[in-house]
């Protein structure tokens, strides 16, 4: 899966964080959304990595909720991919 994501991020567009945000019922602000998809471009990698510590980045740019949100799927995301 890591390989995959690697060779597929360039791939990546807003639209596709829209659709993922839709499948799990999660309201954002565009601006938001802008800041989410700047972060998995230039964070993937320790993503992957499951270097968590880089979500600290994302706290204090989106709202709490938000965050929250995002944390968690990652984190079942991760176990479910990554583990």
């Amino acid at each position: 899966m890591k390989e995959w994501i690697q060779n597929n991020i360039s791939r990546l567009k807003k639209d596709d964080l829209r659709k993922a945000a839709k499948i799990y019922s999660i309201s954002y602000q565009e601006e938001e959304l802008d800041i989410i998809y700047q972060f998995i471009q230039n964070h993937y990698q320790d993503l992957l990595d499951q270097n968590t510590y880089v979500f600290e980045e994302l706290k204090d740019k989106i709202s709490s909720n938000l965050y929250k949100q995002i944390l968690q799927i990652y984190m079942e995301l991760k176990q479910k991919y990554l583990s």
